[in-house]
């Protein structure tokens, strides 16, 4: 027969347990928790589940907040930007080339360097004549931009 010196009753599962499996606790009879161990981390990973499962679905909530605050500030600047000249520009030269209206040449036009079609650019001197570009590689095309920024800085 067992006494209360060698083990206890474990107050979860009912079954006696040898002390040293029941976790330390000062305030505890014979210094140690109520519970064996087994039962006290089961019991903790059960708090924890369903703290967490709590904080995630508050969080999903928020994120949905969030996406439908962001998809709103994104339609509303596309309608903004939609209103530019240069937008509206580019949008008719893809439809014009969708349409076969303007045919997308395969070379530079600035370097004369032979690229697939899709990597080469439109590039507007007016966006007020959307359908007269010049058709640029990225490098040219990039390289047409700065300078056209840096004269006009200059003045």
């Amino acid at each position: 027969m067992t006494t209360e010196a060698t083990g206890r009753e474990c107050t979860t599962c009912g079954k006696w347990k040898p002390l040293d499996q029941f976790w330390r606790y000062k305030a505890g009879k014979f210094g140690r928790r109520s519970s064996c161990a087994v039962c006290s981390s089961a019991e903790v990973r059960r708090r924890a589940n369903r703290r967490r499962e709590e904080n995630y679905e508050r969080e999903r909530a928020k994120e949905r907040a969030k996406e439908a605050k962001r998809r709103e500030k994104r339609k509303e600047y596309d309608r903004k930007r939609a209103q530019t000249p240069q937008w509206k520009a580019r949008e008719q030269l893809k439809s014009a080339v969708r349409r076969g209206d303007i045919l997308k040449p395969t070379a530079c036009e600035d370097c004369g360097k032979e690229l697939p079609s899709r990597l080469i650019h439109g590039h507007h001197h007016d966006y007020s004549k959307p359908l007269e570009v010049e058709w640029l590689c990225t490098r040219c095309h990039g390289r047409r931009h700065r300078v056209s920024t840096d004269s006009e800085g200059q003045g």
